[in-house]
C-alpha cells in the first residue's frame, strides 16, 4: 500500500478548496472568527498532515472524500478553541461625544473570565490524573476518546475518573 505525501496533498485543488470552503462555512458560523482565519487553515492544514498517514485506499474512499471527512469532523473543535480564545479577549466599544472611542470588557467576556478562573481553581484541587483528564476534555476529546487514550475499560474510567471529577465540581457548586 502506497502511503500518500503532504506535498501531493497540499497542491490538490479539491483539497484546496474543502480547507477554504470549511473555513468560510465556520466563519460564516462564527463571523469573531475572521481574524483566526489564517490560523484556522494552518490548523486544518496540520490536521491533514497527521491524519493522512490513517488513508487506507483499499477502503473504498478516495484521498479527497477522506480528507473533506476529517476537515468536517474537525473543524468544530477548532471553532471552539478559537471560539473560547475570543472570548477571553472580546471588547465592545463605547461611543464617546468626542467621536473616540474607548475599548472596555464586555459584560459576556467578564463572566466567561470569571468562570474560566473558577473551573480552573476546581481542576487544580484535583488529583494529576484526574487533571489530566480535565485537560483533555477541555481541549476537545470526547469521554471516551479520553479513556481510550488513557487505556481504561470505559465502566472503570466512568467510576474512578468522571464521577469524581463531576463529584467535585458539585461541591463548588457547577
Amino acid at each position: 500500500m502506497q502511503k500518500v505525501s503532504f506535498e501531493t496533498l497540499s497542491v490538490n485543488p479539491y483539497i484546496l478548496d474543502s480547507v477554504n470552503a470549511v473555513t468560510e462555512r465556520a466563519i460564516q458560523k462564527y463571523p469573531s472568527l475572521i481574524f483566526w482565519e489564517e490560523e484556522i487553515k494552518q490548523d486544518l492544514w496540520g490536521i491533514i498532515e497527521r491524519c493522512k498517514d490513517v488513508f487506507t485506499p483499499d477502503k473504498g474512499a478516495c484521498i479527497q472524500t477522506f480528507v473533506r471527512g476529517v476537515l468536517d469532523r474537525r473543524i468544530h473543535n477548532l471553532c471552539k478553541k478559537y471560539c473560547s480564545i475570543n472570548k477571553t479577549k472580546q471588547y465592545c466599544t463605547l461611543s464617546i461625544t468626542s467621536n473616540e472611542a474607548e475599548s472596555v470588557p464586555s459584560r459576556e467576556s467578564v463572566y466567561y473570565d470569571c468562570f474560566r478562573k473558577d473551573v480552573n481553581a476546581v481542576v487544580n484541587t484535583l488529583p494529576e490524573n484526574q487533571k489530566k483528564v480535565c485537560f483533555l476534555i477541555m481541549d476537545g476529546f470526547s469521554v471516551s476518546q479520553t479513556a481510550k487514550k488513557m487505556n481504561l475499560s470505559m465502566r472503570y474510567f466512568q467510576k474512578h475518573y468522571i464521577s469524581p471529577i463531576r463529584e467535585e465540581f458539585r461541591k463548588n457548586g457547577f
